[in-house]
């Protein structure tokens, strides 16, 4: 599947996720007369009042936000060089060959999928996601513990499988316990480490319920990314 599919795929089960993506935008400093950080904070504030997150792609790596207390403020970044897709909230390595995404769950996202945890129920919807985009079963799926530097973390996996010449590959998922009733699932693929990314990303993965969620902290990104003046 290309990476494009294979987002569509495990997206199509989410509802109700946390601070979707939001439309992008740019900023003209020369007709506002307002430096180009502050309509980008503008920006993001008109975001995260409508639910969506703000996303800011740098050379080094892509930095997104969503500071909306409801139901939970939160950032992340994934390192590294990369482009926007079609897709929401998935980036695409400058050579075409990776990409990597961030979506987070809400227990509602994933009533009626069984499973005795919420880890377990998001781990069923994953296969059942692939087993739809393919039109047939996966075997070999596998959830088990994963190294990070948070606690409650968990990788999905599948074997690739072969379909007459067609060859499958599942990409790996992985969930990462926030609290209850909530995950953040990372799906990294196509890159030279896709583990070691995902670690990467978890590192960086920040969630809060205070009222000022993240403002300073994106507030001093921009400032650094597009000038101060």
């Amino acid at each position: 599947m290309t990476h494009a599919r294979v987002w569509i795929a495990l997206v199509a089960w989410l509802t109700g996720c946390a601070g979707g993506p939001g439309a992008p935008a740019t900023a003209d400093p020369e007709r506002t007369g307002r430096p180009a950080w502050q309509q980008q904070m503008e920006l993001a504030r008109r975001l995260a009042a409508a639910g969506s997150n703000y996303t800011l792609v740098t050379p080094d790596a892509v930095h997104t936000f969503y500071n909306e207390p409801r139901p939970f403020c939160y950032t992340y970044a994934i390192p590294g060089a990369w482009t926007s897709s079609p897709e929401p909230d998935l980036y695409v390595s400058k050579d075409g060959r990776g990409f990597a995404g961030v979506t987070f769950l809400l227990a509602a996202s994933l009533e009626g999928v069984e499973g005795a945890s919420l880890v377990e129920r998001a781990a069923n919807a994953a296969t059942r996601a692939y087993e739809a985009e393919t039109g047939r079963p996966v075997s070999g799926v596998a959830l088990a513990p994963f190294a990070s530097e948070r606690p409650g973390t968990w990788r999905w996996s599948a074997p690739s499988a072969d379909e007459g010449e067609t060859r499958l590959e599942f990409p790996a998922k992985i969930f990462v316990e926030l609290g209850s009733d909530a995950l953040a699932q990372i799906t990294v693929g196509g890159t030279a480490d896709d583990d070691g990314l995902a670690r990467r990303i978890v590192a960086t993965l920040r969630t809060t319920t205070d009222p000022g969620c993240y403002w300073s902290l994106l507030e001093d990104l921009l400032k650094a990314a597009l000038g101060d003046g």
